[in-house]
């Protein structure tokens, strides 16, 4: 048992939004993962399915955002991806 209190003592866990945005990315990387091969007609249609995903993971970091100090790199990440999506 002390081997294992040892092992874990002093590394830092990711706070709890960043494993849920980690999880978000997760799912999009396995649509990628799912049409990575296939013909351009199956890939744009498993992308198109998967567009529910990416609008959730859109309002997550929207409402998000708004609970992170400004000056984070959590909070500077998810700006840049908003703004890097509108462009």
């Amino acid at each position: 048992m002390a081997g294992v209190r040892y092992s874990t003592h002093g590394k830092r866990q990711p706070p709890p939004v960043a494993k849920e945005a980690l999880d978000w990315i997760a799912q999009l990387y396995a649509v990628e993962a799912e049409a990575r091969g296939k013909p351009m007609h199956d890939c744009l249609a498993i992308r198109v399915a998967a567009k529910p995903q990416l609008a959730g993971l859109f309002a997550w970091m929207e409402v998000t955002a708004h609970k992170l100090s400004a000056r984070s790199a959590l909070a500077e990440a998810f700006h840049d991806t908003r703004v890097g999506a509108a462009a």
